[in-house]
């Protein structure tokens, strides 16, 4: 893993984002841009990239809870 960043560690546990080369910082760069232009495709981006960030969380909590749990049970073994 190159770093603990949520990225980092989802794409280790081979989780993809809709939209490679979205950021934070993009976000609110498309937000920025939405509040001028209107155009809701920028928010439908912004939404997508929320929710795959939701998604790669869920992925490595997930992760997280079967490792631990794994090392439970070979400890009661």
């Amino acid at each position: 893993v190159e770093s603990y960043a949520l990225k980092a560690i989802a794409r280790w546990l081979g989780f993809e984002w809709r939209e490679k080369e979205a950021s934070g910082a993009k976000c609110i760069y498309w937000y920025d841009q939405w509040l001028e232009t209107g155009d809701r495709t920028l928010l439908e981006i912004i939404q997508s990239y929320n929710e795959d960030d939701c998604r790669a969380t869920r992925r490595v909590k997930d992760w997280l809870v079967n490792f631990f749990q794994d090392e439970y049970d070979l400890r009661l073994a």
